[in-house]
């Protein structure tokens, strides 16, 4: 959604509802958080703010190993 449309928590707000899950990589190369241009700790706090419910799955490739990514993910939520 960020190469497509960009502007992430504005997409949130008008279709929230219609989300069930959403599948995170970063921006560009789908490698784990902090590798690319999202701001993943404000896209996170906005979802909750917008009473989101449902699941984050993160679908990325390891920018070095799953170890670091891992860690990555746990330090962005």
């Amino acid at each position: 959604m960020q190469i497509n449309e960009g502007n992430l928590c504005d997409t949130i707000s008008a279709y929230v509802d219609q989300m069930g899950h959403i599948h995170v990589a970063d921006v560009p190369g789908r490698h784990e958080p902090g590798t690319g241009e999202i701001q993943y700790k404000k896209v996170l706090r906005h979802l909750e703010s917008c009473g989101y419910k449902g699941l984050v799955g993160y679908e990325l490739f390891p920018l070095t190993d799953t170890k670091s990514a891992v860690q990555a993910i746990m330090e962005e939520c």
